[in-house]
């Protein structure tokens, strides 16, 4: 009898057996079940400030340590975010502290936690910042 696939049949049918054993994750596509991942939940997030001080601190609540966490794992978005800085990370973990810089407007802003090596549960937060301005010697 003729193989009528030709002789490319059995090296596909190989490459697939030997993709589909390399991958132990029963839900492709979710970190959470991939061997050296951590679950953790963003719990909260809050701001200093107020409608007389400008915000200059976020506190990043979780229900666990992650280990390393940076500014460059926070992304800051919505209306306020435009040229906010994010300084060194500091606190007692399971709560971080970010010094925020530049804060030029109040509203809400959203936070984007993202770290390799783990599933952040809620990775993203609401949290209302202030911008305060003294107009004409008076505060505004």
């Amino acid at each position: 009898m003729k193989n009528i696939f030709g002789a490319g049949l059995p090296i596909l049918l190989a490459a697939l057996f030997t993709f589909a054993a390399c991958d132990n994750n029963p839900n492709p596509g979710d970190d959470a079940n991939r061997p050296g991942v951590e679950t953790v939940a963003f719990v909260s997030v809050s701001a200093n400030g107020g409608p007389t001080q400008t915000s200059t601190q976020l506190t990043l609540r979780f229900d666990r340590a992650i280990s390393g966490l940076g500014a460059g794992d926070i992304i800051l978005g919505g209306g306020p975010a435009t040229g906010i800085s994010l300084g060194n990370i500091g606190g007692a973990p399971p709560v971080y502290t970010v010094q925020l810089g530049n804060v030029t407007q109040g509203g809400t802003l959203t936070v984007t936690v993202s770290r390799p090596g783990y599933n952040i549960l809620n990775a993203t937060r609401t949290v209302t910042i202030f911008h305060h301005t003294e107009v004409g010697g008076e505060r505004s």
